[in-house]
């Protein structure tokens, strides 16, 4: 019964946050000059490429998006309470990996890559934030705008298993491990990462009580990634999808 009350009251005290007459679009002064804030997300690292039609007669691919880890800092100068411009600092641990099957039919040779890739990254995003009040003291925030990303190391460990028939009709496999920077590394099996990113910045989420914010954030590269040393022509464009805890101050 203790457990359904306190439930009750939960509920209620919720309801009745946003149940207050506030306006919706709040055009009067902030009483703020700045805003800042701290957070940790989680999220899918991802990146839109076009490996499985660039490469040569590839029979089968795959791509697995990793998990992403984000720790930032955000500043915001509100200009008017429902308009802020923002920017941020987020340190992001990232990974995703590649399965790729390539048939030689004239040299009768199988090859099959599996790739994964671990790398960190510095991004800023500067954007406008618009907010719009659920209540008392529930602000829902919604941030348009861009953001740059550099490089900060990591690493792709690629292994190849090559299945050919030699003359006398006996088959062999042979392994091989590479071992790569992620980031600007000519010797890459397939193709490079530049370090230098920027794309479209989108977010949205709430902040309760003035101090505790939840918000999802994507990230979409507008630059092509890869770097080509050979006759293949990779592209790449970040994708990735984080959501976030933080607190105000």
């Amino acid at each position: 019964m203790k457990r359904q009350i306190a439930a009750i009251l939960f509920v209620g005290t919720v309801f009745g946050a946003v149940a207050q007459k506030v306006p919706f679009c709040d055009t009067s002064r902030p009483d703020r000059m700045i805003e800042v804030g701290l957070d940790v997300g989680v999220g899918i690292s991802s990146m839109l490429q076009n490996m499985n039609t660039a490469v040569p007669e590839v029979s089968d691919f795959s791509f697995t998006s990793g998990c992403m880890t984000s720790f930032g800092v955000t500043a915001e100068m509100p200009v008017r309470n429902y308009f802020a411009i923002g920017t941020a600092l987020n340190f992001n641990i990232n990974n995703y990996s590649y399965n790729m099957v390539i048939l030689h039919q004239e040299g009768r040779t199988l090859n099959s890559i599996v790739s994964q890739s671990h790398f960190y990254n510095l991004d800023v995003p500067v954007f406008f934030d618009f907010r719009f009040n659920l209540g008392n003291k529930v602000r829902w925030h919604n941030e348009v705008g861009g953001y740059l990303s550099f490089g900060a190391g990591g690493n792709t460990k690629t292994r190849s298993y090559v299945s050919s028939t030699n003359a006398l009709g006996q088959s062999q496999v042979t392994e091989i491990y590479y071992k790569r920077d992620y980031f600007n590394d000519s010797q890459s099996v397939i193709n490079g990462v530049n370090s230098l990113d920027w794309g479209l910045h989108l977010a949205t989420g709430i902040v309760a009580c003035r101090h505790v914010m939840l918000k999802a954030v994507m990230h979409v590269g507008a630059r092509d990634l890869a770097c080509n040393y050979g006759v293949l022509k990779i592209e790449n464009h970040t994708l990735n999808l984080s959501f976030k805890a933080g607190y105000v101050f």
